[in-house]
């Protein structure tokens, strides 16, 4: 499965960051697996203090229950 960054909340920029340029990386399945991790972390887990001290994933479903 082919993955873009675009696809995600996460942008690139962030990526290579605090992901990318900390990992050594052994094969392209090490890669993948590693940057994964880090978006789903990134969308599910990582607190921003800029939206309610939410995850992203959290945050938009708070959205949904005032839109709905």
């Amino acid at each position: 499965m082919h993955y873009q960054i675009s696809d995600y909340q996460v942008k690139p920029q962030i990526l290579q960051c605090e992901c990318l340029n900390c990992c050594k990386f052994q094969n392209i399945n090490n890669l993948t697996i590693i940057t994964e991790d880090y978006i789903q972390w990134f969308n599910n887990e990582r607190i921003s203090l800029k939206i309610k001290d939410l995850s992203l994933v959290e945050y938009r479903k708070h959205l949904r229950t005032f839109h709905i």
